[in-house]
């Protein structure tokens, strides 16, 4: 499942990627278009021509719809919503298509590796912090995080079996709701990927909701560039990393987009699988990958971990490169390689 991972920043300040693209635009072939897929901004550059360019982004949306109707929590009609429907009204065995059967089975995996603090079951502990289907941002109870930890989320308590006539099932101890957020742009951005190789374009730069992914060169002929930068500084040029890279996916998890302010205090909508709380271990993670879909949820493994990210061996991945400099706070940055 995991290819080769390239590079891993970490940060204490947050960050975000920009992308340079560097294009002439009326002097080369490359086409460029920003569209709203599925309430997700579709950022492309590609060279190839005017009809194949238009028969990809054709391709593209209907993907991006395909499989948003098997994993949007926010969509009533989606798959996973029926399984989350029927989990809560005490359904034990739900079947499912062998696609979600993969999906979940990629987040119970990273949720095993990571001891249960990344986790995709806990729909109902965001949904109680109020990232849910309505807006109604609170810090819960403390009773009221125990009782859906207890009786509604951990991935530990499900798992899929194959039945002989082939079709999968979602096998479940306890009500459980899940959410795949934390890889679900990620896993679409492969799939989109597939989709320009299958027609044919070998120099393409795509961002999807802030995942990123280059491949080839840009119409200059070298590497595309991309840039961290942070988003707190006053400064659209403070960049933390400016990065050549091609045939490589870049994405950043961060508490900056989709958090609420209480009593002076930050709550983002990365949850702790096991303390059920937003977890305090960074404010911002990006990871490099030749796998989009491996990036999108090791940005979160990352995020929720923190510097006991490289302790885990089962993670298969070892630090080379640290330094410490201050930035508004003190700011730490590791680049690993896996072993």
């Amino acid at each position: 499942m995991r290819n080769k991972l390239i590079v891993i920043v970490f940060l204490l300040v947050s960050s975000i990627v920009i992308i340079f693209s560097f294009y002439q635009i009326n002097k080369s072939k490359y086409q460029t278009i920003t569209i709203n897929s599925s309430s997700t901004i579709l950022n492309i550059i590609a060279n190839t021509t005017s009809k194949n360019f238009s028969k990809t982004i054709i391709d593209m949306t209907n993907q991006i719809d395909r499989i948003d109707l098997i994993i949007n929590p926010y969509n009533e009609k989606s798959e996973i919503s029926f399984v989350n429907s029927n989990s809560m009204i005490g359904q034990t065995n739900i079947a499912i298509s062998d696609e979600l059967a993969y999906l979940l089975n990629i987040g119970f995996a990273y949720a095993k590796d990571s001891d249960y603090v990344f986790d995709i079951g806990i729909r109902r502990l965001i949904e109680l912090w109020g990232f849910g289907f309505t807006n109604d941002q609170k810090v819960p109870s403390s009773i009221e995080i125990k009782n859906v930890l207890d009786n509604y989320s951990g991935s530990i308590n499900a798992s899929i079996s194959t039945n002989n006539n082939g079709t999968k099932y979602l096998n479940l101890k306890k009500p459980i709701a899940f959410d795949l957020g934390s890889y679900g742009k990620g896993y679409i951005l492969s799939r989109l990927v597939d989709i320009f190789h299958s027609n044919g374009i070998k120099d393409f730069l795509i961002d999807f909701g802030g995942d990123t992914y280059a491949y080839g060169l840009n119409s200059k002929g070298k590497p595309w560039v991309v840039a961290i930068r942070f988003p707190r500084s006053e400064s659209d040029s403070d960049y933390l990393s400016i990065l050549k890279t091609t045939n490589a996916s870049i994405v950043t998890s961060g508490d900056y987009e989709r958090f609420f302010m209480e009593d002076g205090k930050r709550y983002h909508h990365i949850i702790d699988g096991v303390t059920g709380y937003p977890s305090k271990n960074a404010i911002s993670s990006t990871i490099v990958s030749s796998n989009p879909t491996d990036a999108d949820a090791l940005s979160t493994v990352l995020f929720l971990l923190g510097t006991n990210f490289f302790s885990y061996e089962n993670l298969n991945y070892t630090e080379s490169y640290l330094a410490i400099e201050d930035y508004e706070s003190n700011m730490t940055i590791f680049s690993t390689t896996n072993n």
